[in-house]
């Protein structure tokens, strides 16, 4: 099984199947290829390049005194967090930077990219009717960001639900003690609509599962 992450931070070391580890911001990516050899993790390709709904150049906004912190491609959400332009990288959607058999394989897709998912998910149409049935995908969704493209929390649903797949709430505690606790995290459950509660953040597994949890 392929499990593919596109982000901002770096991948934990998984040791059984494969992954590809998609991260833009060439400070970042460093990093992760630096732990990911630290810890021993043989089965993942590195991307350095952005997840986007089309191929172009693009600008990575950032910190300056800090590019490996906050960063983020969407002007909007570098406004509200006072981020800076730092670089201009090579953006793809997500089916040109897959290979064929990575697509088709794919088990798990992370999404988690500060502001850009609907652009993200906006370029995985192409690769969607090549993926395994059994595919799931994992996505920190902000209801600010898709106002800022002009769509809402359903319009995600809707996208989602014509590739036949139905949304769970994942309950992610952020808390420092919560990384190491032994505590199993809630079973995700059932959704009819994203932002169903205040607050701008959530994050969401779409399955082909119908269930009441997964």
């Amino acid at each position: 099984d392929y499990k593919v992450t596109g982000v901002q931070t770096c991948a934990l070391p998984i040791y059984s199947g494969k992954i590809v580890a998609v991260e833009a911001l060439p400070e970042t990516f460093g990093r992760l290829k630096e732990n990911l050899e630290m810890n021993g993790a043989r089965n993942v390709r590195f991307a350095n390049t952005a997840a986007w709904h089309k191929e172009e150049q693009v600008k990575i906004f950032t910190q300056p005194e800090n590019p490996s912190g906050t960063t983020t491609l969407i002007q909007d959400w570098a406004v509200q967090w006072h981020l800076q332009p730092h670089i201009e990288v090579t953006a793809k959607p997500l089916p040109a930077i897959l290979t064929p058999d990575e697509i088709k394989q794919a088990r798990l897709i992370k999404i988690d990219v500060e502001g850009a998912e609907w652009n993200v998910v906006s370029g995985m149409a192409a690769m969607m009717p090549a993926c395994r049935h059994d595919l799931e995908i994992i996505m920190e969704v902000s209801r600010s960001m898709l106002e800022a493209h002009g769509k809402t929390g359903q319009d995600l649903l809707n996208v989602f639900s014509g590739w036949g797949f139905h949304p769970y709430h994942i309950v992610n505690d952020y808390s420092p003690a919560a990384y190491i606790t032994q505590n199993a995290p809630p079973r995700p459950k059932r959704i009819e609509r994203i932002f169903e509660e205040p607050g701008d953040q959530m994050d969401v597994i779409f399955s082909r599962i119908d269930a009441a949890s997964l």
